[in-house]
Order: structure tokens, then sequence, then C-alpha cells
């Protein structure tokens, strides 16, 4: 039913209610001639009129009350969507600023163990271990040499041969300490190189790492937002679900309450159907009598006309005998006269 029909029906209604049954008789039924009463058809007519008019107001009323309750039921079923989606919603938004909270930490942890590890090189322990071994030589070149010094002078010979070797040795172990020195300072120098790849290697890693979470942070963050707005979205929905619900209750109660007011009508009605029955079988009672007053005065007609045509039939005889009786005369006074002549 739309909302025009609605008006429309409750206008009708209200016109009904306004109606006395008096005001009805008096427009309804028409009058009989000749004596004072109602016809049967006019009685018959309103009576028909009046349980049609009761059933259709019924069925009405019924199809307007299974509309609000089918409308109540969706209300509520839908009220049920919205509060499932808001509340699975809810959850996944704490879950999600859960697994976020857990991931952050987890990042932070990594680049701060990726901070504290040292970069073990296998070229680093090489060079430390040639150190190493270029120190213990050196350390045995200057036993050897402190040795010599101290050693107690002999024939010239073997002391010549000593002092070459001496001087051999002295000569060796300055070019490893030139070499070692060399060494010390280029082992420092990668040394210091390494360590700086692996700060730049760690702060780009860092780098890297902070651009991707980072964009993970923002994705989520856009994410939240989105659930924030469709959380706040749902709730204005389920606001309004509410109200509607409100508003279609009090309409269903509206009109339980004049269906009501409508069912005790419809039995007072059917009182004063039952009133107008007695009438009307009394009308028809009435009728009957009119009808075979009828029949009598017509038939008195009949005999009033067939008696009014003889005395014309009669009338019009004499006329003619009349005329003749004239005409004789006539003639007998017109030959008389020429007789005196």
């Amino acid at each position: 039913m739309s909302a025009n029909e609605g008006y429309k029906y409750s206008d009708s209604i209200n016109e009904i209610r306004a109606r006395s049954t008096e005001e009805v008789l008096e427009s309804k039924l028409e009058t009989v001639w000749l004596t004072q009463g109602y016809s049967k058809s006019s009685v018959k007519e309103y009576v028909t009129h009046l349980t049609k008019e009761l059933e259709y107001q019924k069925e009405s009323f019924k199809a307007q009350l299974k509309e609000i309750m089918d409308e109540k039921e969706r209300l509520l079923s839908e009220k049920n969507i919205l509060c499932k989606q808001l509340e699975d919603s809810v959850a996944a938004l704490k879950a999600k600023q859960t697994d976020n909270s857990k991931e952050y930490i987890k990042v932070i942890d990594s680049l701060k163990k990726q901070l504290e590890e040292k970069n073990d090189d296998s070229t680093v322990e090489e060079l430390q271990t040639k150190l190493k071994d270029l120190n213990s030589y050196c350390e045995t070149l200057e036993v050897e040499l402190f040795e010599l010094k101290n050693a107690p002078k002999s024939e010239d010979g073997e002391s010549f041969e000593k002092s070459n070797d001496f001087e051999v040795l002295e000569n060796e172990n300055k070019k490893l300490n030139e070499e070692l020195k060399e060494l010390s300072k280029k082992f420092a120098e990668i040394k210091k190189l390494r360590e700086q790849e692996t700060i730049e290697k760690d702060m780009t890693n860092t780098k890297v790492i902070y651009e991707s979470r980072s964009e993970d942070f923002n994705r989520l963050k856009k994410e939240n937002q989105l659930l924030q707005t469709e959380i706040v979205s749902l709730t204005r929905s389920l606001q309004n679900l509410n109200a509607r619900v409100v508003l279609q209750t009090e309409k269903y109660n509206e009109a339980v309450s004049e269906l009501e007011i409508e069912r005790r009508k419809n039995n007072d009605s059917i009182g004063e159907k039952t009133e107008l029955q007695v009438r009307l079988a009394s009308y028809i009672e009435k009728f009957a009598e009119y009808q075979d007053q009828i029949e009598y005065l017509e038939k008195s007609t009949g005999i009033l006309k067939r008696q009014l045509e003889e005395q014309r039939d009669k009338n019009r005889m004499l006329s003619g005998l009349d005329t003749k009786i004239i005409d004789g005369l006539k003639v007998t006074k017109f030959i008389n006269e020429e007789d005196t002549k």
C-alpha cells in the first residue's frame, strides 16, 4: 500500500466514523412513491455496500498489519547484520593493532641486533694472523741479535762471519720491521674501511627497513582510519536503524489499537446490520403490500379504461344516431315544405 493510498484510506475511515446511521440512511435509502418508506433495492444495495466496506476495511487493516510486521522483521534482521559487522570490524581492528605492535617490536629488536653485531670478515682474520706471525718472527730475530751482540769475541774469522751474519740479520730485521709497520698500517686502514663499510651497510639496511616499515605503518594507519570511519558509519547506521525500529514499533502499536477500535466498531456495525435486516424484512412485507395495492390499482385502472372505451364507443354511436336523426328531420321538413307549395 502506497502513502497516498494510505492517506485516502485513512480519510475514508474518518468519513465513515463521522457519519451517523441516520445520515447514512437518509443519504442512501430512496423513498417510494404513494407511501412513505424505502425501496427494497435501495436497502439491499446499502446493506451490500456496508458489508463490502467493512470487509474492505478489515482486509486493508490485515494487509497494513502484515506490511508493518514484515518491515519490523526486516529491520531487526538488518540490525543484527550491522551489529555483527560492527563487532567483526572492532575485533579486526584490535587484532591488527596487536599484530602491528608485535611487528614494530620485532623490527626494533632486529635493528638493535644488527647495530650491535660485528662484521667477522675472513680477510681481517688473515691479516691478524699474519701480523701475529710477523710479531713472533721479529721477536725471534731480536733475540738472535741480542745473542750476537752479547756473544764473546773469538778468532777474527769467526768474528767476521758472525759480524756479517749480524749485519744480515739486522738488515733483515729492519726490512721485516718496515714490512710489519706497513702491514699494520694497511691492516688499520682495512679495518677502518671495513668498519665504515659495515656502518654504511647497516645504515643502508636500516634505512631500507625503515622505509619499508614506514610504508607498512602508513598503510596500516590508512587501514586503521578506514576501519574507524567504517565503525563510525556502522554506528550511525545502527542508531538510524534503532530509530526506525522504534518508529515502526510505534506504528505497529497504533495499528493494533486502531484495529481493535475498528473491530469493536465492526461488532457494532454487525449489530446495526442485524437491525437493518429486521427493518429490511419489515420493508419487504410493506413492499409486498404495496405490490398488492399496485396490482389492485392496475386492475382497477384497466377496468376503468375498458369502461371508458366502451362509453366512448357508445358516445360515438349516439353521436352518429343524432346525426342521422337530424338529417332525417331535415329531409322530412323539406318534403313537407314541398308538399305545401
